[in-house]
């Protein structure tokens, strides 16, 4: 009878909160019932857990899951989305959410690429928060809500994937530096992007204060607002990215940083037709953006020739873009000297035609006397 009240109370939690504890399931029972939460692996969860000889957790979806996955500090996990779509159970919880200390990598081993990760149109939180170690290398994260579909707190490596924001207020992707206590106030929000696509209606990627964004390659497309609005520190040096009606990039300084600074080497920034490349919001800044603005590479279609080192200069390519490159070096006029004439020679010359002057002036004073006397 004990047994049977057990299970029915721990089937009560999970119809309540939805929560998958990876150690909870069985293999650490005592660290759940501490917690209040539970992992329950009976059919319909769709949720395969499995734990390595190694201590990690290898999380499996077996099919569409309706789930709030959490990792909690010291627990290390892979979860492959296997073409299924993962969405947050409770309102107030996101779909994944990695403690500090935890740590998350994402994958989509499916042929077809369609694992997801999404939130119930009632949900309060983004799509997933990461405040310990996040690796996602791909799958499919999608909102139309207004609240980013990934929020970084801490530690975030991007690989791949597609990430899609289609509301029209919030960005697809952010930095932002932790509020409450539950993660040091020492950590920097850093975000570093190898490869990936990010659309949204907003900003593609925004880098708030005191946070630090690296984008090395992916393409970025924001339909009306930034693909980078960076307002702490970012370093662009590949990538494409495009805003459709605004600028590419916009960089600012709130009042509220300890450093600002815009670093480009390379990658294609493309912007509306009647917008610059890079827009600097200064209005309240304490910080000399421009002085920690430094382009030394990149493809653009505004010209930004005022941000470029004395070494560098834009130059047009084949399609109409504005190209960075090293500074030809003017070479200097060489002066033509006039040969030296030979003094001998010289002399020569002088004497003969001095002599043809005086032959000259001889005859022509004979033709006037014989007219004279004629």
């Amino acid at each position: 009878m004990k047994k049977l009240k057990l299970l029915t109370m721990i089937a009560a939690i999970f119809l309540f909160c939805g929560v998958v504890n990876v150690n909870a399931a069985t293999v650490d029972s005592e660290k759940a019932d501490e917690r209040g939460q539970f992992y329950v692996g009976s059919d319909g969860t769709n949720v395969e857990v499995t734990k390595e000889e190694d201590g990690t957790f290898s999380v499996k979806l077996t099919g569409d899951a309706i789930q709030d996955l959490i990792i909690f500090e010291g627990e290390e996990v892979v979860l492959d989305l296997n073409g299924f779509t993962l969405t947050n159970f409770t309102d107030a919880c996101e779909a994944i959410k990695v403690r500090h200390g935890g740590k998350l990598t994402i994958m989509d081993s499916s042929e077809a690429g369609t694992g997801t990760v999404t939130q119930k149109e009632t949900s309060v939180f983004s799509g997933i928060t990461n405040q310990g170690t996040l690796i996602i290398n791909s799958g499919n994260f999608t909102t139309s809500l207004s609240q980013y579909i990934l929020r970084n707190e801490n530690d975030l490596t991007i690989n791949g994937g597609v990430f899609t924001n289609n509301s029209k207020d919030t960005s697809a992707v952010g930095n932002i530096v932790n509020l409450d206590s539950s993660v040091p106030e020492d950590v920097t929000p850093t975000m570093v992007i190898n490869q990936g696509t990010f659309e949204a209606v907003s900003n593609a990627v925004k880098n708030n204060e005191n946070s630090k964004v690296e984008i090395i390659g992916g393409t970025f497309t924001s339909e009306n607002a930034y693909a980078l609005d960076n307002w702490a520190d970012a370093t662009v040096s590949g990538g494409s990215l495009t805003s459709l009606n605004n600028s590419a990039i916009r960089y600012g300084d709130s009042g509220n940083t300890t450093s600002a600074s815009l670093i480009i080497t390379g990658g294609k920034i493309t912007s509306s037709e009647l917008a610059e490349d890079i827009t600097i919001d200064d209005e309240n800044a304490v910080i000399d953006l421009k002085a920690n603005l430094e382009i030394t590479g990149g493809t653009f279609t505004s010209d930004i020739s005022e941000y470029l080192p004395t070494d560098k200069e834009l130059v047009e390519d084949e399609n109409g873009n504005l190209v960075v490159v090293e500074k030809k070096e003017e070479t200097p006029a060489t002066p033509v000297e006039n040969p030296e004439e030979n003094p001998d020679t010289s002399d020569i010359n002088v004497v003969f035609f001095a002599s043809l002057c005086l032959l000259g002036l001889a005859g022509l004073t004979y033709t006037l006397r014989r007219r004279k006397f004629n």
